[in-house]
């Protein structure tokens, strides 16, 4: 349905209407994605399958994208600022990741403990004669994490934009690749890193950037752009983000109704909070929660709530109205996650401040001055099908099940669990036979990634 563009001219709110068509729309694609796995038990994986769905959804997307009104609502209304500022708060979170770690520590972890290989794409990195050799180098990683900082504090700021945001992001694929050739392929930063690999490639610092300010104190500032530039850069921005939460919550769903169980859903909730990791809270809300026999009732809720802000993420592309509301909704679920498992997704957290844009707006989310192009629609055509073809390629990651970093389906936390409860314990023994415990932050080598994995490869047999 197109809106009368004299009637977003004229400040009129759309028909309610189309709100419920917007977060239907989101919904119907969490639907469309997580309802594969009742096409053939036989197995997602199989991309006789997987194709012709992925085909199917690009199309529908791309038709859907290319619409007058879907530009007029979504694209038009961004500016060169607000894209400057994704890209600030993109750099501003891999930087704070990048200084929580203790890289050259790594160096003295022995050989054996190391992957055999790098993970994923990170094996590129294995056919260069210096790398192997820098791994045992506590001073070739402290250069490696310093320059990775350095590049992203100049991407952050917007200094020598340009240049600065793609070697900034290939500095923290190597950064990245390098933690899970010592630890596992952990999930932590792959956001990050889409959102890097995406701004590399748009005009990002034509705002809210020291570039910026620079030229126009020389008065030389560039020619402004059209506004669906900057427009159709954020919307491939917020696909990469819904894309993750969609997949992730597709697949608990595709786990079936076990994954829902109370029994299981604790299960997760007490692994996680007596696995060692590096911010250990002393007080643990699950283990409470445990000894003061919460109804099964509170378990089914959480894992429901969890799974119904994931699946509804996607709605971000099609309403600017709920953009705020799934970013509130998603902080609290990374709060608690924080606080009932122990985990901080310090990165997915943050990065709910893209969706925050209070630019002064009509009550259709645009400008009167934006609402008429200088260019047809039909320029548009092509980032249209670049957004849908994003989408599309990560319901097709998580069809398949591909697990290759920094490409991931997203199946973090959607096995169903039956197992008696294992967890990792690191105790002392001092010179007169007591014993302590010794807290994660004494001998975890990296900030995000669970310790568990390293201690079992150094004691468990």
């Amino acid at each position: 349905m197109d809106l009368p563009l004299s009637r977003i001219e004229a400040g009129e709110s759309p028909p309610r209407r189309l709100i419920w068509v917007w977060l239907g729309g989101g919904l119907g694609l969490a639907a469309c994605w997580s309802a594969i796995v009742y096409l053939g038990r036989s197995g997602p994986e199989d991309p006789r399958l997987a194709l012709p769905v992925a085909g199917l959804l690009f199309v529908a997307l791309a038709a859907y994208f290319s619409r007058p009104s879907f530009e007029r609502r979504m694209v038009t209304g961004t500016t060169a600022t607000r894209l400057g500022a994704i890209r600030a708060v993109t750099c501003g979170i891999a930087l704070l990741m990048t200084l929580a770690e203790r890289l050259p520590l790594l160096a003295e972890m022995g050989s054996a403990l190391r992957q055999g290989h790098g993970r994923g794409f990170g094996k590129l990195l294995d056919a260069l004669p210096f790398y192997r050799p820098l791994l045992a180098s506590p001073e070739g990683l402290a250069v490696i994490q310093w320059a990775t900082a350095l590049l992203l504090l100049a991407a952050a700021i917007g200094y020598h934009t340009r240049i600065a945001v793609p070697l900034a992001a290939l500095a923290f694929f190597v950064l990245s690749s390098i933690l899970r050739l010592f630890t596992y392929g952990f999930h932590s930063g792959i956001v990050i890193l889409e959102l890097l690999a995406i701004l590399a490639i748009t005009p990002c610092g034509d705002g809210f950037s020291l570039d910026r300010w620079i030229a126009a104190r020389r008065g030389s500032l560039p020619p402004s752009r059209h506004p669906g530039t900057y427009g159709w850069a954020e919307l491939t921005c917020l696909a990469a983000i819904a894309s993750c939460y969609v997949c992730a919550g597709a697949s608990k769903l595709r786990a079936g109704r076990d994954w829902f169980r109370p029994e299981s859903f604790e299960y997760k909730l007490l692994t996680d909070s007596l696995q060692p990791i590096y911010l250990d809270m002393p007080w643990k809300l699950s283990l409470w929660l445990h000894h003061a026999h919460a109804p099964a009732a509170l378990y089914t809720f959480l894992a429901v709530a969890g799974v119904a802000v994931e699946t509804t993420y996607g709605a971000i592309l099609f309403s600017r109205r709920l953009r705020a509301p799934v970013a509130l909704a998603a902080a609290g679920l990374h709060l608690g996650i924080l606080f009932l498992q122990n985990i901080l997704f310090l990165d997915l957290l943050l990065i709910q401040l893209v969706l925050v844009d209070r630019a002064p707006r009509g009550s259709a989310g645009i400008t009167a001055a934006e609402a008429t192009p200088e260019r047809p629609t039909a320029h548009w055509r092509l980032p249209a099908a670049g957004v849908a073809a994003l989408v599309a390629t990560c319901g097709l990651i998580w069809m398949l099940r591909v697990e290759c970093f920094p490409l991931t389906s997203w199946a973090m936390y959607s096995d169903v669990n039956r197992s008696p409860l294992r967890y990792v314990k690191m105790i002392a023994v001092l010179e007169d036979g007591s014993e302590i415990r010794l807290p994660p932050s004494e001998y975890a080598l990296a900030a995000f990634p669970n310790s568990a994995s390293t201690l079992k490869k150094a004691f468990v047999p």
